[in-house]
């Protein structure tokens, strides 16, 4: 009859390796996911570089010039000068008399895109003129905005700060106090915000009990030029 302590102590070591046994393979899943994320990573990070080589406007920041110019109200002549990069032409506008504000030169661009800045290369002179204005155009409101009343430096870039939003468009004026008077408008730019580069977690079930992993699976979502057209 003794053999039988012998038989549940091995029928015990069983129980013993069996549960050994199975946090062995519980370890080697954890470390086996990991190792799957780390492929994913590395998988996924060739993509996105070749994309930022491939596509630079879907990551890139910096000045640029407006696509299009357009003067209504017949006071502007030249508008295109005012967006092809160059301080050595200008647009011209004409002043319609003392204590007035000149009609808008509309500045739009084919597509939204996250601006915080702009900046001008204009005429300046306190005996003609006083202040000037600049407006956004908010998309996808569609809403102007007055972003600035004030003085610019003569013959040189003054860059105007504001709080970074989508636009498609701004519009620059003059205010003048006297008449009889054109004014110069040299070079206009925007400033495109860099793209926002986010990753958006979601958890996936594991199993069950606080010691169980989680499986986390992140998309990488870009932001840049190219979205709603004006």
């Amino acid at each position: 009859m003794r053999p039988l302590p012998r038989e549940r102590t091995l029928t015990h070591g069983c129980e013993r390796l069996s549960s050994g046994h199975a946090r062995w393979t519980k370890a080697r899943s954890i470390t086996a996911s990991r190792k799957l994320g780390l492929r994913t990573f590395a998988l996924i990070c060739p993509v996105l570089l070749s994309i930022a080589f491939a596509c630079p406007s879907a990551f890139a920041s910096g000045w640029f010039s407006p696509s299009g110019a357009h003067a209504p109200g017949g006071q502007w002549a030249n508008g295109n000068n005012a967006i092809d990069g160059l301080t050595t032409n200008y647009a011209s506008h004409t002043s319609p008399g003392a204590n007035q504000w000149g009609a808008p030169l509309w500045l739009t661009n084919s597509t939204t895109f996250k601006c915080g800045r702009v900046k001008v290369y204009s005429d300046w002179d306190t005996g003609y003129v006083d202040k000037v204005r600049i407006e956004i155009r908010i998309q996808p409101a569609g809403t102007w905005s007055n972003v600035y009343e004030g003085s610019v430096l003569n013959c040189n870039w003054s860059e105007i700060t504001f709080a970074s939003t989508n636009i498609d468009a701004a519009r620059y004026s003059y205010h003048y106090i006297a008449g009889s008077i054109d004014f110069w408008l040299y070079d206009v730019q925007f400033y495109e915000d860099a793209a926002a580069i986010q990753t958006v977690g979601r958890r996936l079930r594991g199993g069950r009990g606080c010691g169980q992993p989680r499986q986390v699976q992140r998309l990488v979502v870009v932001q840049g030029r190219g979205g709603d057209a004006a």
